[in-house]
């Protein structure tokens, strides 16, 4: 499930408009962890910040494309 979040009197056309995935989704789907490893990850502060709406956390597509390309970025420096 993909959230489409709309809103309105926003001046930055990009934050109009912003798709939200589930941390679940985002967990299993994308970076393909155990719930462990995962909270690991967020405990240590080296995932993008979370949405939370109610008792549910949500990562914006974006942030999650940002993220990943630091990530790429860092891993090639390392090696090289």
């Amino acid at each position: 499930m993909i959230i489409n979040v709309s809103f309105v009197n926003v001046k930055n056309k990009k934050e109009a408009h912003m798709k939200l995935i589930p941390e679940k989704r985002f967990r299993t789907e994308t970076l393909g962890m155990s719930p462990t490893g995962f909270w690991r990850l967020k405990k240590a502060g080296e995932l993008p910040a979370p949405i939370t709406i109610g008792r549910r956390n949500f990562y914006t597509h974006d942030s999650i494309l940002e993220w990943l390309e630091t990530k790429k970025k860092s891993s090639v420096q390392t090696i090289e």
